[in-house]
């Protein structure tokens, strides 16, 4: 869940749709200050530094997944649909184990 958790909390950092941001910092109960502090010591740190685009590719190619309770899955795909950042939602999408419209695309 570790993996998750941190691929998670690059993407909120690095979506630039602060409704998405505030939404997927809610499912993982964590601050804006808290999950910057926290990706520090993250193995998604270098994702995050290089941005979204970087995060969609790690999370392909690493495929992070670990078991995302329902409830946790149903958030996140409201928050990849509802947002105005195709990259947020490609990361979500395939996070969730969804395929994302610009990983269709490649």
């Amino acid at each position: 869940m570790t993996t998750i958790v941190g691929a998670l909390r690059a993407i909120a950092l690095s979506t630039p749709d602060q409704i998405s941001r505030s939404a997927l910092l809610a499912v993982l109960g964590e601050t804006y200050e808290c999950a910057h502090e926290r990706i520090q010591t993250s193995a998604w740190l270098k994702a995050y530094e290089r941005g979204l685009e970087t995060i969609v590719l790690a999370i392909d190619v690493c495929q992070p997944r670990a078991t995302i309770d329902r409830a946790q899955g149903h958030s996140l795909r409201a928050v990849a649909l509802t947002t105005n950042d195709a990259f947020t939602k490609d990361a979500l999408l395939l996070l969730i184990q969804e395929t994302g419209v610009l990983h269709k695309q490649s």
